[in-house]
């Protein structure tokens, strides 16, 4: 059975006010309360957001009000770490007015490394770092891979490493000078990295 009905009474208002607010005959409305016609997939959904509830919830398959128990099929996070995610956000007051829907999506951002707390921030930009590597070293250099493939040879400017047909360094390249800033850049990543480990230990 459906939970339409259990819902509208719990907002107190009529199948007539119902159908108003989301375009729906009342005497539909009334068919779908008492399962006598299933509602097409968008007719779920427009009920669904009406009562700011899953479809699933909406028509009885699920009982999770919230939809936690779909949020976790589809993450791969258990109900409980994305609840206690949720939690630890309401702790540390980084939701304003969001819903229970949108807590539930923020907390498997942070999850998944990609939400806006402390962890995901350091951790992003341990590997923005590491990206930024190949966008530095574009300009001065032909071919990356192939740098790659011999990062210790080191070479006087002005000179260059036959690939082939095509060069790996420019002319006015100083590779000695770029191989201590790859290096430094590899460094400060390792340290961002290992620092997000350990915040995460710390909220476990």
């Amino acid at each position: 059975m459906n939970r339409i009905k259990e819902l509208r009474k719990e907002k107190g208002i009529s199948l007539k006010e119902l159908g108003n607010e989301i375009g729906i005959s009342s005497a539909t409305l009334s068919r779908y309360e008492t399962d006598k016609r299933n509602p097409k997939i968008e007719n779920w959904q427009k009920l669904a957001d009406y009562f700011q509830v899953p479809v699933p919830y909406l028509m009885g398959t699920s009982n999770h009000r919230d939809g936690l128990d779909l949020w976790a099929e589809h993450s791969g996070y258990s109900m409980e770490s994305i609840q206690k995610e949720i939690d630890r956000l309401e702790k540390a007051n980084r939701f304003n007015n969001e819903n229970r829907q949108q807590r539930i999506g923020q907390a498997i951002e942070n999850l998944s490394s990609n939400g806006n707390d402390e962890y995901s921030a350091i951790l992003n930009l341990s590997i923005d770092i590491r990206k930024m590597v190949h966008e530095y070293l574009k300009p001065y250099f032909y071919n990356l891979d192939a740098m790659e493939k011999q990062p210790d040879k080191f070479l006087a400017p002005g000179s260059k490493i036959k690939l082939g047909k095509k060069p790996i360094f420019y002319d006015d390249m100083h590779p000695e000078t770029m191989k201590k800033v790859d290096e430094i850049i590899a460094d400060t990543a390792l340290k961002l990295s290992e620092l997000a480990s350990e915040i995460r230990r710390q909220e476990q």
